[in-house]
Formats: structure tokens, C-alpha cells, sequence
């Protein structure tokens, strides 16, 4: 997948996958359908039992490297992809998302370079639940450290970055959740050019991790542990308070869930 003739920035595809080959096929395929020839694409299993191994030899001609071995999350197993990456740009395929159309990375690399070279670009998803079976709407708009000071986070689906600056900074491991969103933080602080596009970028599963009950508790969570960490006092009790609101809406409506069945 790599023109060496092609004078456009190349573009690292990572993807962090473990046991999910039922999805795994409509994001290799959508890689190998784009219509941007310089393309790296990475994938890291966290050795899969099953047929994810034998789906990655079919698609050996669209992967540029892949490893199958235990990692210690996903953050981890992210910023192990990293180490392999040598594309301007970075972007994270979940293995159950898909490029929104064959254009995407084109159309995000024109704008990149139209933008001077932001360090950050980034777009909106067309979010979906597999398991209900239907599309449920695009999502996304512009977002500065304001917003993220409240809790709002870029979806890291929507969001390429500039290599090196990703490799400088990292995923912070110690958050299992939300690492994505301390990294956001981190780079708006250090005052890095995030510019957002009118595009969608991919179709994201809301089905994952974050989106079950257990796993919105513990975003929360962390999130509040993330903003201790980079404001003030201030900062950190009005987002506590809407936070600790939040997880008492949650739980409210976990139960009255309960008692209706």
C-alpha cells in the first residue's frame, strides 16, 4: 500500500484488537478499499484465539506489520503500536469501527495540508450499535479546553495526529478508560493546534467498554482523577460535583431498570 512516487505525507492506521475477528473484517476492508495510496497500516493482537490470526494472513498485502502477543491493556497495547509507526500522521482503527467512506484518508490529508499542518485534525463519527442493529447519528463538533474542563472529549476515532508529537507525549497507562482523554488534555495545555473538520470520519460502535453501565462508572472515575490532576481546585470541585451528579443519575436509572423487569 506504500507509493513511494506519492508525495503525500504517509499515514500510520493502527489497530489494537483481541478476539474480535467477526468485526475485525469490515475495518481491514476498509483500510484496503481507501482510495489514498500512502498508507501504513499496523495491527497489534493481544494473541487471539480466534480466527483473527487467520483473517490478518488474508489481508497480508494491506498490513505493513502486525504481532501477536499479551499486552497489558489497551492503552498499552496502543502505544505499542506506536513503536512501529513511521507515517507524518497516526490514527487508531477500533476493531469495531470502519472508515466512513473510500475517501477519508484523502480527504483528511488535502485538509491536513490545506491547514498548514495541524498537529491535531480531527472530524465527527457516525456512531452505531451492532447490537441493536441500527445507525444511531453523527456525533462530533469543535472542542477547545474549556469544553474538555467540563468532561467533553474529541472521540479518538475522529482524531488523527502527528506522529511525533503522539510518540512525545503517549498514552498515560495508569487509566484504563479514558487515556485518550488525558492525552487530549495534555497536548491543549502544551498549546497545540487542534483543528477540526466538517467530515466524518468513521462508523464508531457504541457498543464498547465505555458505553456499558460498569464501564460509564468508571470513565467518570477516572476522568475526575484526570482533572485533579491538570487544574486548579476550582476546576476540579464544579467538575466534581456534575460528576458525582452524573453517577447519581446512573445509578437512579440502573435501578429503576431493575424494578421494571
Amino acid at each position: 500500500m506504500n507509493d513511494q512516487s506519492f508525495m503525500g505525507p504517509k499515514v500510520t492506521i493502527i489497530t489494537v484488537t483481541r478476539n474480535n475477528g467477526q468485526s475485525l473484517k469490515k475495518a481491514f476492508d476498509s483500510v484496503a478499499n481507501q482510495s489514498y495510496p500512502n498508507i501504513e497500516y499496523i495491527v497489534i493482537d493481544g494473541v487471539s484465539t480466534d480466527e483473527t490470526l487467520q483473517l490478518i494472513s488474508q489481508y497480508e498485502n494491506t498490513i505493513s506489520y502486525w504481532v501477536s502477543e499479551p499486552d497489558k491493556g489497551i492503552y498499552n497495547a496502543m502505544n505499542k503500536g506506536l513503536n512501529y509507526a513511521h507515517g507524518e500522521l497516526v490514527y487508531f482503527l477500533n476493531s469495531d469501527d470502519y472508515f466512513y467512506d473510500r475517501q477519508t484518508i484523502q480527504d483528511v490529508v488535502d485538509l491536513y495540508l490545506q491547514l498548514g499542518k495541524p498537529a491535531v485534525i480531527y472530524g465527527d463519527v457516525m456512531t452505531y450499535s451492532s447490537i441493536a442493529g441500527r445507525k444511531v447519528g453523527r456525533s462530533g463538533r469543535k472542542i477547545g479546553l474549556r469544553q474538555v474542563q467540563k468532561g467533553r472529549v474529541i472521540c479518538h476515532q475522529a482524531m488523527f495526529m502527528q506522529t511525533e508529537i503522539l510518540k512525545k507525549h503517549k498514552f498515560n497507562e495508569e487509566y484504563r478508560i479514558a487515556a485518550d482523554y488525558d492525552l487530549q488534555i495534555r497536548c491543549l495545555k502544551v498549546g497545540y493546534q487542534f483543528a477540526y473538520i466538517d467530515k466524518i470520519i468513521t462508523h464508531f460502535s457504541i457498543d464498547g467498554l465505555s458505553s456499558l453501565s460498569a464501564g460509564k462508572q468508571a470513565t467518570v472515575y477516572e476522568k475526575i482523577r484526570i482533572i485533579r490532576t491538570h487544574f486548579n481546585r476550582c476546576t476540579f470541585y464544579c467538575f466534581y460535583f456534575f460528576a458525582k451528579l452524573k453517577l447519581f443519575r446512573m445509578a437512579i436509572r440502573g435501578f429503576l431498570r431493575r424494578i421494571a423487569i
